[in-house]
């Protein structure tokens, strides 16, 4: 048998070594008017690809001509402690370029994720150029989806020391794909930072004590498969929420639209406000006992919908206003306050919709209530836990386009 590795820069081979590494193999490959000999590592007991290119070879001649990578007829592999070696495929190699390009086409918060896969039994290098001005050092990452391909990574940049900053933001909540190209134009000395930020929308429990001298004592069920219901027992006052953390920017000017019910004491107040910054369900810092609940940024931005005593069946909405908030994120409250002791009583959601446009056009995100409650602490005065398992509003099919700016 003959193998024809004229066209490659050397050979490669699957190897299954001993766990020995610090012991060299040494490697003889023959043909009939000469061979090659050499040595590499023995490496851990599992497969990788060892790559040996003719430059880390040494030529022996046996009559005085060249050898003949055309017509290789014997490969030899000589170790020198115990272990069991393995070897699985034989191939010629050479190098060749990757180009890639992104593109992007999103303007909401999101992480960007590059993969990089090879479907074949070679090694690929790849090549990055930075055409710019300066040096910079660029770090990359290559991941192959197989175990029969290394990928090397040659990075090119024609440029002085300089650090480039870029930031990115996209203001879309959801998972989304996200294709970018990204140009560097800019001269100088800046440093370019890509921050992607992705949120979901998930609803959250919280019991809240805010009287010194009471105790609340709120129980969250499913009336129905769909229906969510909080409920406040006789004896007991406090405080109780449903509640979503979601982009202030992406949110302000959309229409929140809720299908709700109270059946309480005629001075209990049932509302929906908008809070500025994000409130974390299992914190007590931003639930003190005892007290009000954290302010935020500016507080309290907006109050959207509003009942005092009992309610049936409802769907209202509102339109969102948050231009007055300094954090980058809202929590949107749905909230029952028992103030009377003397009496029991219940509210409840059937569906929160956010919508594009009034009457309930353009829905970018609906929480029907279908999933199980999950109480993550109870039989304290501030149980607390989830319902929905979070998720995106809708993207549609529109395009959105990021934008990136170097500041000097």
């Amino acid at each position: 048998m003959s193998i024809d590795l004229s066209n490659s820069e050397g050979i490669a081979f699957y190897w299954w070594g001993s766990g020995g590494s610090d012991q060299n193999i040494d490697f003889e490959m023959w043909s009939p008017t000469g061979g090659w000999v050499g040595r590499f590592p023995d490496g851990p007991a599992k497969w990788r690809w060892v790559f040996l290119s003719w430059s880390v070879l040494t030529e022996v001649d046996l009559d005085g001509s060249c050898p003949d990578p055309s017509d290789i007829r014997e490969i030899y592999w000589t170790y020198h402690t115990d272990g069991v070696r393995r070897i699985n495929y034989i191939v010629g190699w050479r190098t060749q370029d990757l180009y890639g390009s992104f593109e992007i086409r999103q303007e909401a918060s999101q992480e960007l994720f590059a993969r990089f896969e090879a479907q074949v039994s070679i090694n690929l290098p790849g090549r990055l150029i930075v055409r710019h001005s300066d040096l910079v050092e660029l770090l990359g990452r290559f991941e192959v989806g197989q175990d029969s391909a290394d990928l090397l990574c040659k990075f090119e940049v024609g440029q002085g020391s300089a650090d480039l900053l870029c930031k990115g933001e996209i203001t879309q909540v959801g998972f989304i794909e996200l294709l970018g190209k990204v140009l560097i134009t800019r001269p100088g000395s800046e440093a370019l930072f890509a921050k992607f930020e992705l949120s979901t929308i998930q609803f959250s429990l919280r019991e809240h004590k805010t009287y010194a001298a009471w105790d609340p004592a709120w129980t969250y069920t499913k009336s129905s498969a769909s229906i969510l219901r909080g409920t406040s027992t006789t004896g007991a006052l406090g405080k109780s929420y449903f509640f979503f953390v979601v982009s202030r920017d992406w949110l302000h000017g959309k229409y929140i639209r809720v299908t709700w019910k109270a059946d309480v004491y005629v001075n209990w107040g049932n509302s929906v406000y908008i809070y500025d910054g994000a409130y974390n369900r299992s914190s007590d810092v931003d639930f003190p006992s005892g007290a009000g609940k954290l302010i935020k940024g500016n507080g309290l931005l907006q109050t959207l919908l509003t009942h005092t005593g009992d309610f049936g069946s409802l769907t209202e909405e509102g339109q969102v206003d948050v231009s007055g908030g300094s954090e980058p994120l809202v929590t949107v409250f749905i909230q029952s306050s028992d103030s009377w002791s003397g009496q029991s009583g219940y509210y409840q959601i059937d569906t929160v919709e956010i919508n594009s446009g009034a009457g309930g056009s353009g829905t970018l995100y609906r929480e029907p209530f279908n999933d199980s409650i999950t109480m993550e602490k109870t039989g304290t005065t501030g149980d607390y836990g989830y319902i929905s398992k979070g998720g995106p509003p809708k993207a549609g099919s529109r395009e959105l386009y990021a934008s990136f700016t170097v500041n000097p």
